[in-house]
């Protein structure tokens, strides 16, 4: 057993914490040309997936939008063809992160698409925020079934259609509140009023998990690149709140689809970086939580455990 890290000090948490409202200035993605490139977003017809969503098809590459409601998607794609004629957006619908079953018939779905082609890019941004208690189809907290579980599952399931590409990329979207967090389990459970303290636990475990992920690509010897981003608070579906707070303290889904699409395009992002939208690449200290190395692999198990049925269903 390796030595965790100490937990982050309390000054470091609220220092991190209060950083992430600080952003009036944001990183910003490069054009590029992305001909021929395939990539799926989760949660790509609203808030800050609709906006990776717009980016990337300006950008000419071949977008696969996963959401739960098909007629939002629809819509979006309506509004990006009446003003990129030539864009190729392809809706897959009915796409619920919180239930295994969608997400592996969203796989089975994806795979029949590429028909045999590579997947160049899988942006994992589909995700809730500060919900009361529930769970999933399968049993599992709400927050980490739709943040964490179902993505996972996703990955997994369609790595051999990103190791196609010689060089993809996975973005994770995490957020900085995982530092408010100690662990993340896949039996957790809370009142309501700790709705908050959910979400923070399951970004913990995106990021854990693109850590996993990328030691696990990086020993099957697929060239494949894992990276976290922290794309700022957003004033999107998920932030609720007064409109002036909003304009002092949030960004816009505009402004937060740059860090994600950094991530994904960026050729001095690597598999492993962590990506904040005001800071680029940063360096995690010791302590934070996402370094304790065994309390990672452990989930990374449970996360396997949970997904094997549906893996093998495939």
């Amino acid at each position: 057993m390796s030595a965790e890290p100490k937990h982050l000090s309390l000054p470091q948490r609220a220092r991190r914490f209060v950083g992430a409202f600080l952003q009036w200035r944001s990183i910003q993605a490069q054009i590029r040309d992305l001909s021929g490139k395939t990539v799926l977003v989760t949660g790509g017809a609203r808030g800050i997936g609709a906006e990776v969503t717009r980016v990337l098809a300006r950008w000419n590459a071949h977008v696969l939008l996963a959401c739960r409601d098909g007629a939002q998607g629809e819509r979006l794609r309506a509004g990006i063809l009446s003003e990129n004629p030539g864009t190729r957006i392809t809706v897959l619908d009915t796409a619920d992160t919180a239930d295994l079953e969608s997400m592996a018939e969203l796989a089975r779905r994806v795979k029949a698409e590429l028909n045999g082609r590579a997947l160049d890019g899988l942006v994992l941004n589909a995700g809730i925020a500060g919900r009361r208690y529930g769970r999933s189809k399968q049993g599992y907290e709400s927050h980490v079934a739709t943040n964490v579980l179902g993505h996972h599952l996703l990955a997994l399931s369609l790595l051999e259609d990103l190791a196609r590409s010689g060089a993809a990329r996975i973005v994770y979207v995490t957020g900085d509140i995982y530092v408010l967090a100690k662990s993340c389990t896949l039996d957790f459970q809370y009142e309501d009023k700790r709705a908050n303290y959910a979400y923070a636990r399951s970004k913990l475990g995106v990021s854990w998990n693109a850590r996993s992920m990328q030691e696990h690509v990086d020993a099957q010897g697929q060239s494949i690149q894992c990276v976290s981003v922290h794309p700022g608070v957003v004033g999107s579906e998920l932030m609720k709140g007064g409109e002036i707070a909003k304009r002092l303290f949030l960004i816009t889904p505009q402004k937060s689809a740059q860090s994600i699409v950094y991530s994904l395009t960026d050729e001095a992002v690597r598999g492993g970086d962590y990506i904040h939208n005001v800071r680029g690449k940063m360096a995690l200290p010791p302590n934070d939580p996402v370094l304790q190395e065994d309390k990672r692999r452990q989930f990374w198990k449970e996360c396997n455990e949970a997904c094997a049925p549906y893996l093998q269903a495939r």
